[in-house]
């Protein structure tokens, strides 16, 4: 089994558990003694986990970004459904901001019958992926990149958005608790900002799993977006919020 595939599964369990003793983790899991504590000394270097006394325990609010490829395989046919709904809303000869989440990566899949686009966006992976795409011209934002995070970061970066403008920004966020925006990393929520900042309109997609979570850094509201792509009906609060403040819900 694969590194990538190795920490989703670990992953997998401690967000079903909460906690679990490493002997209990070893069996479900079918992996040897030290294989598994590489793993988990990988997660715990990133914040993401603590060990401690034989338990292994998932630290809920983390301000370190999970890694970009367990993120890229999680939750993969509700992130498809919800990208498939966004490609609804391009139109040809638009220009698109996009961000480096895993869910916005499957997008381009849905974008191949329009013509002549223009993406900007600070996404490695989703860069490498749309640079085989001959119906998009492709602007990448340099900067500093993170370990494993899989995107472009910092001033550099920020700078570099200003000379941009774009019909439409879609991205995508950790989570969203009553009708506040939330997100583990500073960095990643300035660009982001900019992003909405120097578009007409912005697409905030969610798959139903983010709903009522909380991460490190309160980046907003859903006022901030104008339009919002889910694969579940929200609550209630959010469905009034969003007609009191006139913000389309697709789901």
């Amino acid at each position: 089994m694969y590194r990538n595939e190795r920490l989703k599964d670990i992953m997998n369990l401690l967000e079903k558990n909460k906690k679990m003793h490493v002997t209990d983790m070893q069996n479900r899991l079918f992996l040897s003694q030290s294989t598994l504590r590489r793993d988990l000394i990988y997660l715990e270097k990133n914040n993401l986990i603590k060990r401690e006394f034989g338990q292994v325990y998932l630290l809920q609010n983390s301000n370190i970004e999970f890694p970009y490829l367990y993120r890229n395989q999680s939750n993969q046919s509700k992130k498809r459904l919800i990208c498939k709904k966004a490609a609804n809303f391009v139109e040809d000869n638009f220009a698109l901001f996009l961000d480096s989440s895993s869910t916005v990566y499957s997008l381009p899949d849905f974008l191949l019958k329009k013509q002549n686009l223009t993406v900007i966006t600070n996404g490695l992976t989703l860069a490498n992926k749309i640079n085989t795409m001959p119906n998009i011209r492709l602007f990448f934002l340099g900067g500093s990149v993170p370990t494993y995070v899989g995107s472009s970061v910092g001033t550099e970066t920020f700078v570099q958005i200003e000379k941009y403008h774009a019909n439409l920004a879609i991205m995508s966020f950790g989570g969203i608790k009553g009708t506040d925006i939330y997100i583990t990393d500073q960095d990643q929520a300035n660009i982001r900002a900019k992003m909405i900042e120097n578009s007409r309109k912005s697409i905030l997609l969610l798959d139903s799993t983010k709903f009522g979570k909380q991460d490190f850094i309160k980046f907003g509201t859903l006022a901030n977006f104008d339009i919002l792509i889910t694969d579940k009906k929200p609550q209630k609060r959010i469905l009034d919020y969003a007609s009191k403040n006139s913000i389309k819900i697709v789901y």
